[in-house]
């Protein structure tokens, strides 16, 4: 569900600045990276108990990342760091721009290109959850566990990182399976009900908790890309 739009949130954007970064810079001993931070809930924790750990939040929608910026303000945690961003921005590629309508009421599109915002091999972690499921299927390739991010995912891992992918969607977690699995991923820690699982599970998002107290399951995986070929 998408949060209402708000009047304030550019004051609000404003005054949480500082805890904003246009890309991720390059040096950070361990690096994580959580794709879709949602209001804050999952990486402040995380951030919060591993202090020697660079954190890097991705959200895409202005009123809801402001949240998760001011949470780690209010706590005081200095240790993450928040991208107004798509997961596509991670890698450098092609957009393409609507740049109005020509003479004949047509759209006049153009291709714009953007730079990487993550450096090659910098990322240990990297976190899925919850993504949209976006369910109708000429959608498919929109899913952030969709081959095409997959391989985008594998430019900013390092060699020996991994992602940790959890969902209370059953046919995103299906797919996604396929998925990883086209991409030649290992995937390992798989369970059907995380929550009843003995797989340790100490950070939960705001969707996590709500779903799990409505008694559903949740869907959760860990995933490895290839060893690329020396």
């Amino acid at each position: 569900m998408r949060a209402r739009k708000k009047k304030n949130t550019v004051p609000r954007l404003e005054r949480v600045a500082d805890r904003f970064t246009p890309t991720i810079p390059a040096g950070e001993e361990e690096i994580r990276v959580e794709v879709g931070c949602g209001k804050g809930k999952f990486i402040t924790a995380l951030a919060k108990d591993h202090p020697n750990v660079q954190f890097y939040a991705l959200e895409k929608i202005p009123d809801v990342i402001v949240m998760a910026a001011e949470k780690a303000a209010r706590e005081e945690i200095g240790n993450v760091k928040f991208l107004l961003a798509d997961a596509k921005d991670l890698t450098e590629g092609i957009d393409i721009k609507f740049m109005g309508l020509d003479e004949n009421r047509k759209p006049i599109l153009e291709n714009v290109a953007h730079e990487a915002l993550c450096p090659s091999h910098s990322v240990s972690v990297l976190y899925l959850n919850f993504s949209d499921p976006l369910p109708n299927n000429k959608h498919a390739h929109l899913r952030l566990t969709h081959a095409d991010f997959l391989e985008r995912y594998r430019t900013v891992l390092k060699a020996d990182g991994h992602i940790e992918f959890k969902t209370d969607n059953k046919p995103l977690f299906d797919f996604s399976v396929e998925q990883f699995q086209e991409c030649n991923y290992e995937i390992y820690d798989y369970t059907e009900d995380l929550h009843h699982s003995d797989i340790p599970n100490p950070y939960h998002t705001e969707y996590e908790t709500r779903f799990s107290e409505m008694g559903m399951p949740i869907y959760s995986l860990k995933a490895r890309p290839p060893k690329e070929k020396a």
